[in-house]
């Protein structure tokens, strides 16, 4: 009879994690009866569920985890995850309408695969994801309306494949991404209305997929990229600048040696100069630099271009427009 009474519980615990969580699979206890791992992806899509997921001392998901991804949900914080350390697979947050923070994720170290957090109307930090230092794939924050910062993301050093941070309109700095060396996939920073400097890509030395700066309002310097010395590429990609209606100039990318791709420096209304491009000294493929009301000095690309560099080169609609020879022959503004 007990032995009958062991198998039924067992069965009821892996049907109630799977109607709570909506997964294919149940949790595997470990020895340290404290905790347990889950085999599998979660869903938590109410406030009931996270306070639920408390009960089940789960401490590491071999899967992905999904936070609210539902319109108009009733998640307001994460306090039921409190014991989580470990996500193998995803971490997504999104359409939390009422979450203002990640308080309850304080435990969490690793994410195996990509931070994606998105579409989170009331969010307006990201305090309590502290302690988490790696991201193995993608870093994903993008279209959080109340978002001021993300300072929380400070331990965060392991290298990660593609940084995208897009369409925040209230994020200020970067500063939460100081301890960043490495992008092996592609940087975009773009659409985030109040950003005037990089300054917390400070410390990023190489980038494997492309740099893309954006329609970024009131970004008037690249102070941050200081250390940025080589854009490599995957596929198809390089250095672009475009619809930044406050730039003036490209200091900030003054370390920078190599693109193995492009130069596409495009509509930036205020840019005056290239300074800051100085050091290039290699680039693979075109150089397309048009429709910048303002810019009349060249001096930036003048080394490359007198050291033999030879490819594409469609320079129109600017206010000065020098040839290829005007830069060999030291004519690099007007």
């Amino acid at each position: 009879m007990r032995y009958w009474l062991t198998i039924i519980f067992c069965i009821c615990l892996l049907v109630g994690m799977n109607i709570l969580f909506g997964c294919s699979e149940g949790p595997v206890i470990n020895p340290n009866p404290k905790f347990s791992t889950f085999y599998g992806n979660i869903e938590l899509r109410s406030q009931q569920a996270i306070d639920s997921f408390s009960l089940h001392n789960i401490d590491k998901i071999q899967g992905s985890l999904v936070i609210g991804n539902i319109v108009g949900g009733d998640i307001n914080n994460l306090n039921g995850l409190v014991a989580l350390k470990e996500i193998s697979g995803e971490l997504l947050i999104a359409h939390a309408g009422k979450l203002i923070n990640l308080f309850g994720l304080d435990s969490l170290n690793v994410i195996g695969g990509n931070l994606i957090i998105r579409h989170n109307i009331s969010i307006v930090n990201l305090d309590g994801i502290n302690n988490l230092q790696t991201v193995g794939l993608d870093l994903n924050i993008r279209y959080n309306e109340k978002l001021g910062n993300i300072n929380a993301l400070f331990n965060v050093n392991s290298p990660i494949k593609d940084l995208h941070i897009i369409g925040n309109p209230n994020l200020a700095n970067l500063n939460g991404l100081i301890n960043l060396t490495t992008v092996d996939g592609q940087l975009m920073i773009h659409y985030n209305k109040i950003l005037t400097n990089l300054q917390g890509l400070d410390n990023i030395m190489t980038i494997g997929g492309g740099l893309f700066i954006s329609e970024n309002q009131f970004l008037n310097s690249l102070k941050g990229l200081d250390n940025l010395f080589i854009i490599e590429i995957e596929s198809h990609g390089g250095l672009t600048i475009r619809y930044n209606n406050s730039l003036l100039n490209l200091i900030g990318l003054d370390s920078l040696t190599t693109i193995e791709g492009f130069l596409n420096i495009t509509e930036n209304p205020t840019l005056i100069s290239l300074n800051g491009l100085s050091g290039l000294n290699h680039l693979n493929d075109r150089i397309m630099i048009f429709g910048n009301s303002a810019l009349v000095d060249y001096c930036g690309i003048e080394q490359l271009i007198s050291q033999g560099w030879n490819s594409a080169y469609i320079v129109k609609d600017n206010l000065y427009n020098p040839s290829i020879q005007d830069l060999i022959d030291g004519n690099c503004k007007n």
